[in-house]
């Protein structure tokens, strides 16, 4: 008796064990909910390319290239399906799929996956949140509030400094996980800091540039350098007045991806900041701002790492 007591109570151990981890199993082969916008880190396994994209860094058209490097042919209607709709547009079938977390990136990367991100200026980004993030932060819209919307306002914010200094500090600090206000660091890193040990390494880092024209030379010589020139013509070089422009903007001819156009009010509001009003900038996105200055120091204009180039170099000489 007590030797059969002994196999079921050693039977029935196995089976909680076995269910356990079957379950861990499981649980770790499915995606964690999310508490904030869209995934930020997908991956190309045609490409072998892991690539971040971040809310207020021309997220939406980012999205649209990797749709478009992912799968060019697929129409959606009158459309082609790499255009998508505004916001999540990786988040439907046929899109990329999600990189979920820094162990899944380090994974990929074992597998020979690149990583690759754009960097957008802080500054700039900080601009950009101030004027065009009302559709996130108001719920209703009165007359008042429609006018300052068709200005370019967010009427959440009464002023610049009120939303540097009271309103975007209290949204951080109370752990606010909306994907337009948090850092591109946090977004791309999966909200660790890049010193964090286990933070994703970024092979390729590209950073927009003083003006339009220079941000699509860079982002040009990027695409080319981490894709290809075969991805580059194929999902780049034209075809970008396909999709709509969200009304801002009547997009005319067959422009490249990333053609220079009409500032936006984001860009016009960095240009204004005061110096009391940019350390403020810099204080909230500290990170940001130190990987985006060390990254258009070091770097080369494609985004590479000043080592990649000079194996690259090394590799020429010995032909």
């Amino acid at each position: 008796m007590d030797v059969a007591l002994f196999y079921l109570a050693l039977a029935l151990f196995y089976l909680t064990v076995v269910t356990a981890d079957s379950l861990a199993d499981k649980h770790r082969c499915v995606p964690r909910p999310r508490n904030h916008g869209c995934h930020s880190v997908s991956y190309l396994p045609a490409q072998k390319v892991i690539f971040c994209t971040t809310a207020k860094s021309s997220s939406t058209e980012w999205r649209r290239f990797l749709l478009r490097a992912h799968d060019d042919a697929a129409q959606c209607g009158k459309k082609p399906c790499w255009c998508g709709t505004s916001g999540c547009i990786h988040e439907g079938t046929g899109g990329p799929p999600i990189v979920h977390d820094a162990h899944h990136f380090e994974r990929l990367r074992r597998q020979g996956y690149v990583s690759a991100m754009y960097m957008r200026d802080p500054f700039e980004r900080a601009g950009s949140i101030f004027t065009g993030t009302a559709h996130i932060t108001h719920s209703t819209e009165d007359s008042v509030k429609d006018t300052l919307l068709k200005e370019g306002h967010n009427p959440t914010f009464r002023s610049l400094d009120h939303f540097l200094n009271s309103w975007l500090p209290a949204h951080l600090q109370s752990n606010g996980t909306n994907e337009h206000f948090m850092s591109q660091m946090a977004q791309c890193n999966f909200g660790l800091s890049p010193a964090h040990p286990v933070a994703p390494r970024w092979d390729y880092v590209v950073t927009s540039g003083d003006n339009q024209t220079d941000t699509f030379d860079r982002v040009t010589a990027f695409i080319r350098r981490v894709f290809g020139d075969a991805t580059y013509n194929r999902a780049a070089a034209h075809g970008w007045c396909t999709c709509d422009t969200n009304g801002r903007e009547k997009c005319v001819g067959d422009k490249p991806f990333f053609s220079p156009h009409h500032a936006s009010k984001g860009d016009e509001t960095a240009s204004l900041l005061t110096p009391q009003q940019r350390a403020r900038v810099a204080e909230l996105y500290a990170d940001d701002v130190a990987f985006f200055e060390y990254s258009r120091r070091t770097r080369a204009r494609d985004g590479a790492a000043p080592d990649d180039d000079m194996a690259a170099c090394a590799s020429r000489i010995g032909r």
